[in-house]
């Protein structure tokens, strides 16, 4: 793993079984070697299988061994639901 930079992006792509629907603004949150806990913020994928979370590191932040993710999504006031299918007639 490279170190990480002041300004750097880390993004993280969670997978689910079916398409989901987000509201609001979900997190994971993910630990670094200086910067202790902090949340990657959703920005993308609502309606697919595939949620993309995007956490920006900030000066004196630094991973050397790993990025440590979160196993669970925290709603941070929003919603993911699955996504229900349309019926036709």
């Amino acid at each position: 793993m490279r170190p990480t930079i002041a300004g750097q992006n880390l993004d993280f792509t969670v997978n689910f079984s079916e398409a989901v629907i987000v509201t609001g603004t979900p997190e994971v949150g993910i630990t670094l070697d200086t910067g202790g806990k902090v949340y990657a913020q959703y920005i993308s994928g609502g309606g697919t299988t595939a949620l993309t979370f995007r956490y920006t590191v900030i000066g004196g932040e630094q991973d050397t061994t790993g990025v440590t993710v979160d196993s669970t999504v925290t709603a941070n006031g929003g919603t993911i639901t699955m996504r229900q299918p349309i019926l036709r007639s």
